[in-house]
Protein backbone atom coordinates (compact mmCIF):
# COMPACT_ATOMS: atom_id res chain seq x y z
CA UNK A 1 0.00 0.00 0.00
CA UNK A 2 1.41 3.35 -1.04
CA UNK A 3 1.81 6.07 1.55
CA UNK A 4 -0.54 9.02 1.43
CA UNK A 5 0.97 11.91 -0.50
CA UNK A 6 0.07 15.56 0.04
CA UNK A 7 -0.17 17.32 -3.32
CA UNK A 8 -0.63 20.95 -4.24
CA UNK A 9 -4.21 20.16 -5.24
CA UNK A 10 -5.05 19.37 -1.61
CA UNK A 11 -4.34 23.03 -0.81
CA UNK A 12 -5.51 24.76 -3.99
CA UNK A 13 -8.44 22.49 -4.74
CA UNK A 14 -9.75 21.66 -1.28
CA UNK A 15 -8.31 23.70 1.58
CA UNK A 16 -8.65 27.23 0.15
CA UNK A 17 -12.19 26.71 -1.25
CA UNK A 18 -13.09 25.08 2.07
CA UNK A 19 -11.89 28.15 3.95
CA UNK A 20 -14.13 30.27 1.71
CA UNK A 21 -17.05 27.98 2.53
CA UNK A 22 -16.23 28.26 6.23
CA UNK A 23 -16.29 32.05 5.93
CA UNK A 24 -19.68 31.78 4.23
CA UNK A 25 -20.97 29.61 7.09
CA UNK A 26 -19.73 32.15 9.67
CA UNK A 27 -21.45 34.97 7.77
CA UNK A 28 -24.69 32.96 7.63
CA UNK A 29 -24.55 32.32 11.38
CA UNK A 30 -23.72 35.99 11.94
CA UNK A 31 -26.80 37.06 10.03
CA UNK A 32 -29.09 34.48 11.62
CA UNK A 33 -27.96 33.64 15.16
CA UNK A 34 -24.76 35.37 16.24
CA UNK A 35 -25.38 39.08 16.46
CA UNK A 36 -21.79 39.90 17.35
CA UNK A 37 -18.56 38.38 16.06
CA UNK A 38 -15.42 38.86 18.11
CA UNK A 39 -12.49 39.13 15.70
CA UNK A 40 -10.03 38.53 18.56
CA UNK A 41 -11.46 35.04 19.00
CA UNK A 42 -9.01 33.68 16.41
CA UNK A 43 -6.06 34.57 18.66
CA UNK A 44 -7.52 32.44 21.45
CA UNK A 45 -7.54 29.20 19.48
CA UNK A 46 -5.03 26.55 20.46
CA UNK A 47 -2.93 24.72 17.90
CA UNK A 48 -5.12 21.68 18.23
CA UNK A 49 -8.25 23.71 17.51
CA UNK A 50 -6.59 25.36 14.50
CA UNK A 51 -5.71 21.93 13.11
CA UNK A 52 -9.31 20.78 13.59
CA UNK A 53 -10.57 23.91 11.81
CA UNK A 54 -8.22 23.27 8.91
CA UNK A 55 -9.44 19.67 8.67
CA UNK A 56 -13.02 20.91 8.69
CA UNK A 57 -12.18 23.42 5.94
CA UNK A 58 -10.56 20.60 3.97
CA UNK A 59 -13.77 18.58 4.17
CA UNK A 60 -15.83 21.61 3.16
CA UNK A 61 -13.53 21.97 0.16
CA UNK A 62 -14.56 18.51 -1.02
CA UNK A 63 -18.18 19.59 -0.77
CA UNK A 64 -17.45 22.73 -2.82
CA UNK A 65 -15.79 20.61 -5.50
CA UNK A 66 -18.73 18.17 -5.48
CA UNK A 67 -21.16 21.05 -6.02
CA UNK A 68 -18.95 22.40 -8.80
CA UNK A 69 -18.88 18.99 -10.48
CA UNK A 70 -22.68 18.76 -10.33
CA UNK A 71 -23.17 22.03 -12.21
CA UNK A 72 -20.16 21.97 -14.55
CA UNK A 73 -22.34 20.94 -17.52
CA UNK A 74 -25.07 23.45 -16.72
CA UNK A 75 -23.63 26.36 -18.81
CA UNK A 76 -23.52 24.29 -22.01
CA UNK A 77 -27.05 23.00 -21.37
CA UNK A 78 -28.34 26.54 -20.82
CA UNK A 79 -26.78 27.77 -24.05
CA UNK A 80 -28.00 24.68 -25.91
CA UNK A 81 -31.54 25.28 -24.66
CA UNK A 82 -31.48 28.93 -25.75
CA UNK A 83 -29.91 28.22 -29.16
CA UNK A 84 -32.03 25.15 -29.84
CA UNK A 85 -29.02 22.83 -29.96
CA UNK A 86 -27.23 24.68 -32.76
CA UNK A 87 -23.43 24.56 -32.89
CA UNK A 88 -23.11 28.33 -33.37
CA UNK A 89 -25.45 30.91 -31.79
CA UNK A 90 -27.33 32.80 -34.49
CA UNK A 91 -28.85 35.64 -32.48
CA UNK A 92 -27.11 38.50 -30.69
CA UNK A 93 -28.67 37.55 -27.35
CA UNK A 94 -27.47 33.93 -27.59
CA UNK A 95 -23.96 35.10 -28.58
CA UNK A 96 -23.83 37.35 -25.51
CA UNK A 97 -25.06 34.47 -23.34
CA UNK A 98 -22.38 32.16 -24.77
CA UNK A 99 -19.72 34.75 -24.05
CA UNK A 100 -21.02 35.40 -20.54
CA UNK A 101 -21.08 31.69 -19.68
CA UNK A 102 -17.82 30.96 -21.58
CA UNK A 103 -19.37 28.22 -23.73
CA UNK A 104 -18.06 27.28 -27.18
CA UNK A 105 -19.85 24.69 -29.29
CA UNK A 106 -22.45 22.20 -28.12
CA UNK A 107 -20.43 21.19 -25.06
CA UNK A 108 -16.95 21.63 -23.57
CA UNK A 109 -15.49 18.65 -25.41
CA UNK A 110 -16.76 19.69 -28.84
CA UNK A 111 -15.98 23.36 -28.33
CA UNK A 112 -12.46 23.03 -26.95
CA UNK A 113 -10.95 22.07 -30.31
CA UNK A 114 -11.75 22.70 -34.00
CA UNK A 115 -13.84 19.96 -35.55
CA UNK A 116 -11.03 18.94 -37.92
CA UNK A 117 -8.68 18.26 -35.00
CA UNK A 118 -11.24 16.17 -33.10
CA UNK A 119 -11.99 14.20 -36.28
CA UNK A 120 -8.28 13.52 -36.79
CA UNK A 121 -7.98 12.38 -33.18
CA UNK A 122 -10.99 10.11 -33.58
CA UNK A 123 -9.56 8.54 -36.74
CA UNK A 124 -6.13 7.92 -35.22
CA UNK A 125 -7.36 6.65 -31.85
CA UNK A 126 -10.10 4.44 -33.33
CA UNK A 127 -7.61 2.95 -35.81
CA UNK A 128 -5.14 2.31 -33.00
CA UNK A 129 -7.73 0.65 -30.74
CA UNK A 130 -9.78 -1.05 -33.46
CA UNK A 131 -12.95 0.93 -32.73
CA UNK A 132 -15.52 1.92 -35.40
CA UNK A 133 -15.27 5.55 -36.44
CA UNK A 134 -18.25 7.82 -35.95
CA UNK A 135 -19.60 5.87 -32.97
CA UNK A 136 -17.38 7.27 -30.23
CA UNK A 137 -18.67 10.23 -28.22
CA UNK A 138 -16.34 13.21 -28.01
CA UNK A 139 -16.15 12.93 -24.22
CA UNK A 140 -15.16 9.26 -24.50
CA UNK A 141 -12.64 10.16 -27.19
CA UNK A 142 -11.07 12.72 -24.87
CA UNK A 143 -10.75 10.13 -22.12
CA UNK A 144 -9.05 7.74 -24.53
CA UNK A 145 -6.64 10.48 -25.63
CA UNK A 146 -5.96 11.43 -22.02
CA UNK A 147 -5.30 7.81 -21.08
CA UNK A 148 -2.89 7.47 -24.01
CA UNK A 149 -1.12 10.65 -22.91
CA UNK A 150 -0.81 9.40 -19.34
CA UNK A 151 0.51 6.05 -20.50
CA UNK A 152 3.26 7.27 -22.80
CA UNK A 153 3.44 11.04 -22.52
CA UNK A 154 6.62 12.99 -21.90
CA UNK A 155 7.32 14.53 -18.51
CA UNK A 156 6.72 18.04 -19.82
CA UNK A 157 3.31 17.10 -21.25
CA UNK A 158 2.29 15.47 -17.96
CA UNK A 159 3.46 18.53 -16.01
CA UNK A 160 1.32 20.79 -18.20
CA UNK A 161 -1.68 18.52 -17.69
CA UNK A 162 -1.14 18.68 -13.94
CA UNK A 163 -0.97 22.49 -14.03
CA UNK A 164 -4.26 22.72 -15.93
CA UNK A 165 -5.91 20.26 -13.54
CA UNK A 166 -4.74 22.10 -10.42
CA UNK A 167 -5.80 25.51 -11.69
CA UNK A 168 -9.13 24.23 -12.93
CA UNK A 169 -9.87 22.76 -9.52
CA UNK A 170 -8.73 25.88 -7.68
CA UNK A 171 -10.88 28.26 -9.71
CA UNK A 172 -13.89 25.92 -9.71
CA UNK A 173 -13.81 25.56 -5.93
CA UNK A 174 -13.05 29.26 -5.47
CA UNK A 175 -15.96 30.32 -7.67
CA UNK A 176 -18.32 28.06 -5.73
CA UNK A 177 -17.02 29.22 -2.35
CA UNK A 178 -17.21 32.93 -3.25
CA UNK A 179 -20.75 32.42 -4.54
CA UNK A 180 -21.79 31.17 -1.10
CA UNK A 181 -19.92 34.04 0.56
CA UNK A 182 -21.94 36.48 -1.58
CA UNK A 183 -25.21 34.76 -0.73
CA UNK A 184 -24.46 34.78 3.00
CA UNK A 185 -23.47 38.45 2.88
CA UNK A 186 -26.85 39.22 1.36
CA UNK A 187 -28.51 37.27 4.18
CA UNK A 188 -26.54 39.26 6.73
CA UNK A 189 -27.54 42.51 5.06
CA UNK A 190 -31.21 41.86 5.83
CA UNK A 191 -30.43 41.52 9.53
CA UNK A 192 -30.06 44.76 11.44
CA UNK A 193 -28.76 43.50 14.77
CA UNK A 194 -25.20 42.48 13.89
CA UNK A 195 -21.84 43.88 14.88
CA UNK A 196 -18.12 43.21 14.74
CA UNK A 197 -16.17 43.37 17.99
CA UNK A 198 -12.64 44.59 17.30
CA UNK A 199 -10.38 45.00 20.37
CA UNK A 200 -13.40 45.13 22.70
CA UNK A 201 -15.07 47.83 20.60
CA UNK A 202 -18.32 47.05 18.77
CA UNK A 203 -18.56 48.17 15.16
CA UNK A 204 -21.87 48.07 13.33
CA UNK A 205 -21.12 47.83 9.59
CA UNK A 206 -23.56 49.93 7.54
CA UNK A 207 -25.69 48.33 4.88
CA UNK A 208 -23.81 49.97 2.02
CA UNK A 209 -20.54 48.44 3.25
CA UNK A 210 -22.04 44.95 3.26
CA UNK A 211 -23.46 45.55 -0.21
CA UNK A 212 -20.05 46.75 -1.41
CA UNK A 213 -18.26 43.69 0.01
CA UNK A 214 -20.97 41.44 -1.42
CA UNK A 215 -20.58 43.04 -4.86
CA UNK A 216 -16.81 42.52 -4.76
CA UNK A 217 -17.38 38.90 -3.75
CA UNK A 218 -19.91 38.37 -6.57
CA UNK A 219 -17.58 39.87 -9.19
CA UNK A 220 -14.69 37.78 -7.87
CA UNK A 221 -16.83 34.65 -8.05
CA UNK A 222 -17.66 35.35 -11.69
CA UNK A 223 -14.03 36.08 -12.56
CA UNK A 224 -13.01 32.83 -10.85
CA UNK A 225 -15.70 31.09 -12.92
CA UNK A 226 -14.28 32.48 -16.15
CA UNK A 227 -10.79 31.33 -15.20
CA UNK A 228 -12.17 27.90 -14.33
CA UNK A 229 -13.84 27.64 -17.74
CA UNK A 230 -10.63 28.75 -19.46
CA UNK A 231 -8.43 26.14 -17.78
CA UNK A 232 -11.07 23.46 -18.30
CA UNK A 233 -11.01 24.13 -22.05
CA UNK A 234 -7.21 24.25 -22.03
CA UNK A 235 -7.05 20.89 -20.24
CA UNK A 236 -9.37 19.27 -22.78
CA UNK A 237 -7.48 20.79 -25.71
CA UNK A 238 -4.19 19.63 -24.20
CA UNK A 239 -5.54 16.08 -23.99
CA UNK A 240 -6.37 15.99 -27.71
CA UNK A 241 -3.24 17.78 -28.93
CA UNK A 242 -0.93 15.94 -26.55
CA UNK A 243 -2.23 12.58 -27.71
CA UNK A 244 -1.89 13.50 -31.40
CA UNK A 245 1.65 14.76 -30.83
CA UNK A 246 2.57 11.61 -28.89
CA UNK A 247 1.23 9.30 -31.61
CA UNK A 248 3.01 11.35 -34.31
CA UNK A 249 6.32 11.07 -32.42
CA UNK A 250 5.83 7.33 -31.90
CA UNK A 251 5.11 6.80 -35.61
CA UNK A 252 8.14 8.88 -36.59
CA UNK A 253 10.38 6.83 -34.28
CA UNK A 254 8.93 3.59 -35.61
CA UNK A 255 9.65 4.64 -39.21
CA UNK A 256 13.14 5.75 -38.21
CA UNK A 257 13.74 2.36 -36.62
CA UNK A 258 12.53 0.57 -39.77
CA UNK A 259 14.87 2.67 -41.93
CA UNK A 260 17.84 1.89 -39.68
CA UNK A 261 16.96 -1.79 -39.64
CA UNK A 262 16.70 -1.95 -43.43
CA UNK A 263 19.99 -0.04 -43.76
CA UNK A 264 21.80 -2.41 -41.42
CA UNK A 265 20.38 -5.48 -43.14
CA UNK A 266 21.48 -4.23 -46.54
Amino acid sequence: MKALRLTLYEILGYLIPGMMAMLAAILAMWGSFWHTIDTDLVNRFSRREIVLLLLFAYLLGHIMQAIGNLIENAPAKIVGFVTGGKEAPDSRASQILSWFLCVEGQDDYNGAMPKSVSESAEKIVCTSLGLPEGHVATKTLYRLCDAELLEGGAVRALDEREIYTYREGFYRGGATGLFFVTACLLISNFKKAHALRVHQHDFNPPAYLLILVGSVSAISSYLFYRRYRRFRQMRIAHGFLGCLSLIAVQEARAKEGEVKQSTNSS
